[in-house]
């Protein structure tokens, strides 16, 4: 590296960091730091191999830190490990300077709880003591709070709710686990087939490609008549239109709050990377969705499908501009997805009777839709 450069880096979450190149060998709970339930970091409870990643990661950072054209800013929970190693560097702890602007945003959000009372107070100083900084954690516990509130709770029951709440994200005790749990169980069938469309999505996918997927299978029945026979171009007000704002409380519902639709484009994502990380373990589906029984979903069919509906509201105009002016514009992903989860499909297990009969009739679309 040359001395004519000065560098100046800001790492955020150190003790986060994990070394993936092991994670092949390791379990859910391998990658979790286990909280014990007491006040401050140092009630985080010590993992062997996550210790071990802290310390390289640390020594890494001390390493590169000593080039003398480098400069960093590195933040993590007070863990011992990270104590330690850079013990002696100035330092701040942000909590001490974001309480304030957590009392205000958790006060904003908790306004229809009233705010003279007592009871109001304590949950809003218990929020502010308990995030220790952590604008997620805030995020995550207004939500129970507010969810108590909407399904009846009273004011004991309100704060018998915060006085639970886990301190901790992850883990089979954490945040995440804690609202997914909550889900209604006549909603998990619902639950686990957007998960599975978020995961096999090629790219992000709108609030209404997804509800298109789902329109495809309803409960136990697989219906693609309806896209095979979807008009082109229709109208707003045909029965293709999905109500955006009713989808919005379904996705949020169905996930406990961790899945949501944002963004101008209404793009269904998770509130968090961390969240995304969370429930994409093998261990956390399994303990969510174990008992869900439901054979005949195939999510590439699906959203195959939603990528053809989408190309007819789009119209033929859609694949005339790209042969004549040679511009693929954003709405032309809907063509490359099509053709990436027709490919993914004709992978998967091979579909019989009725669903073979469909997938060679969707396919057929993408060609002459």
């Amino acid at each position: 590296m040359t001395k004519r450069w000065k560098i100046c880096m800001f790492i955020d979450g150190l003790d986060e960091y994990r070394n993936m190149q092991k994670s092949d060998h390791s379990t859910g709970e391998d990658l979790d730091m286990p909280h014990k339930g007491g006040e401050g970091d140092s009630s985080w409870g010590v993992n062997v191999s996550i210790s071990n990643d802290h310390r390289e990661i640390a020594d890494f950072f001390l390493e590169l830190g000593n080039l003398p054209n480098v400069k960093m800013c590195v933040s993590s929970r007070e863990l011992p490990v990270f104590e330690e190693a850079f013990d002696g560097f100035p330092r701040l702890r942000v909590q001490e300077h974001t309480k304030g602007d957590i009392a205000r945003f958790t006060k904003d959000r908790l306004r229809s709880l009233g705010s003279s009372s007592d009871d109001v107070k304590y949950i809003v100083q218990e929020i502010v003591r308990k995030s220790r900084g952590v604008f997620l954690c805030v995020r995550l516990v207004t939500d129970l709070i507010l969810d108590g509130y909407v399904n009846g709770d009273d004011m004991a029951g309100l704060k018998k709710t915060i006085d639970s709440a886990p301190r901790s994200l992850f883990g089979n005790k954490g945040l995440y686990m804690k609202m997914i749990l909550l889900v209604r169980n006549d909603y998990l069938l619902e639950s686990s087939r957007m998960f599975q469309l978020v995961r096999s999505a090629w790219n992000l996918l709108s609030a209404t490609t997804m509800a298109f997927a789902l329109r495809v299978y309803k409960d136990q029945q697989a219906d693609f008549g309806w896209v095979i026979d979807a008009p082109i171009h229709p109208d707003t007000s045909s029965d293709i239109a999905v109500d955006l704002r009713a989808f919005r409380k379904q996705v949020k519902s169905r996930f406990g709050g961790l899945l949501e639709c944002e963004g101008p484009e209404d793009e269904v994502n998770f509130m968090h990377q961390t969240a995304k990380e969370f429930i994409f373990r093998e261990s956390v589906w399994n303990r969510i969705y174990g008992e869900v029984n439901d054979p005949i979903f195939n999510a590439n069919l699906s959203l195959l499908s939603a990528c053809i509906v989408e190309i007819k509201l789009k119209g033929m105009d859609l694949c005339d501009k790209a042969q004549a002016c040679q511009v693929f514009t954003d709405d032309y992903l809907f063509v490359t997805d099509a053709m990436h989860y027709a490919e993914m499909a004709d992978c998967d297990s091979e579909p019989d009777g009725q669903a073979a009969d469909y997938y060679i009739q969707l396919v057929d679309k993408l060609d002459k839709p």
